[in-house]
């Protein structure tokens, strides 16, 4: 599952999101996060305060539509609420339910190109609308107080006819056929820089 995006929700909750890859960023409220392969994000959830629920879902579904293919596709935790003592754990609970837009936030953080959001009352953002907040965008506030190099990382997506690649710098990695580490030189995979540009070449190497 660790090669899709996959959209992170906890059952009927929002929460607030605050850092990114170990940067801090403007703390904003979102009902779900779509986390791609290697990413990760900091959040904070405050649970209801009242009794009349022992848990809730915590809940990882894969973004493709459930229309698309008639199967529910997730990964799922409970989060057990400890001062409640009225019922026990139920370890086999129902699908979980999403949140309701009506009465809450509905936006989703770090939707990718032509993403269609759950529910059309849901409002979808990129991670291009989220501010940075972390100081070492500071360069005053850098060692030496100058930037040494900046990298500019142009991520594509895997298009929707499923042709299309997901790179990085219009690099695609695919898995080497033997151990690099020990077996370097049989690995012949690699990319010519002179002639990867917009069209996307692999490379075994991350």
């Amino acid at each position: 599952m660790t090669l899709y995006p996959m959209r992170v929700f906890i059952e009927g909750q929002t929460f607030i999101v605050c850092g990114s890859d170990a940067f801090d960023i403007e703390r904003r409220e979102f009902h779900s996060i779509i986390i791609h392969p290697g990413e990760r994000y900091d959040f904070l959830w405050t649970s209801p305060n009242t009794t009349d629920r022992r848990q809730y879902m915590f809940v990882a579904e894969t973004i493709e539509t459930r229309e698309s293919h008639g199967k529910y596709h997730a990964a799922e935790a409970i989060l057990e609420m400890v001062d409640y003592k009225l019922y026990a754990t139920n370890l086999n609970p129902s699908k979980a339910s999403d949140v309701n837009c009506y009465n809450f936030n509905c936006t989703v953080l770090n939707c990718p190109p032509q993403y269609e959001a759950p529910t059309t009352l849901a409002t979808c953002i990129t991670f291009s609308d989220i501010k940075n907040n972390d100081p070492i965008r500071e360069k005053e506030k850098i060692l030496g107080n100058r930037v040494d190099n900046e990298y500019c990382f142009n991520f594509g997506f895997p298009g929707r006819n499923g042709t299309t690649p997901g790179s990085v710098n219009a690099r695609e990695f695919i898995f080497p056929s033997v151990p690099i580490l020990t077996q370097p030189n049989e690995e012949t995979t690699g990319c010519n820089e002179a002639q990867c540009s917009r069209d996307v070449c692999v490379n075994a190497h991350t």
